[in-house]
């Protein structure tokens, strides 16, 4: 049921993203014309919603092996499992949509490049131009793979028990450095809006 539903909506969004890409001038809309379009309402809304199947996923995933010293069984399982289908879902559709504004131009390249020669000292910033925010997208685009496949692989009979013990290490792991990323690529986002 839950599948289903993810493939509507993915396909949906394929099609209203292409529709809007094809049919409507959105990225060459001002900044106060797309805040109000009808594409920036669902990449908000879904990255709200991934926000919050985020931390569903990190409440059921790390309070059990972190505050019980349990692996994760039961309920919370069940719990962890079906939000991580839906935030996969969000992931996906969120990288397609804002892969584009993502890109490092060459501008910007020149800036850090430029910066990194200088040897910078502590407390030196790097230059702006929303380059963190992109750093940090693309992160979490290579990070998502192994984290995404380790979970998959270890439902499929395939690696035997000790291969699932492997890829559950795996997906802990990775969860870990995704999380950190996440959150960074949060506050770096809330940044850049107040400036």
């Amino acid at each position: 049921m839950i599948t289903a539903v993810l493939i509507i909506l993915v396909l949906a969004a394929v099609v209203v993203l292409v529709a809007w890409r094809l049919g409507c001038p959105f990225w060459g809309c001002t900044k106060a014309q797309a805040k109000y379009h009808p594409l920036t309402i669902v990449r908000n809304l879904l990255y709200l919603l991934g926000l919050i199947l985020f931390v569903v996923l990190t409440v059921s995933g790390f309070y059990p092996p972190l505050f019980l010293g349990e692996e994760l069984s039961g309920y919370l399982l069940m719990i962890h499992v079906t939000a991580g289908g839906g935030f996969a879902g969000c992931l996906t559709l969120l990288m397609l949509m804002w892969a584009h504004r993502c890109r490092f131009s060459d501008d910007v390249l020149n800036r850090m490049l430029c910066w990194l020669a200088k040897r910078p000292q502590i407390g030196d910033s790097p230059p702006a131009g929303g380059l963190w925010p992109k750093l940090l997208f693309w992160m979490i685009t290579v990070l998502s793979l192994p984290l995404i496949l380790s979970a998959v692989l270890s439902m499929f009979p395939i690696f035997g028990t000790t291969g699932q013990y492997v890829l559950a290490g795996i997906h802990r792991g990775i969860a870990y450095a995704f999380a950190v990323v996440i959150i960074a690529h949060t506050f770096a986002m809330a940044l850049g809006r107040k400036q």
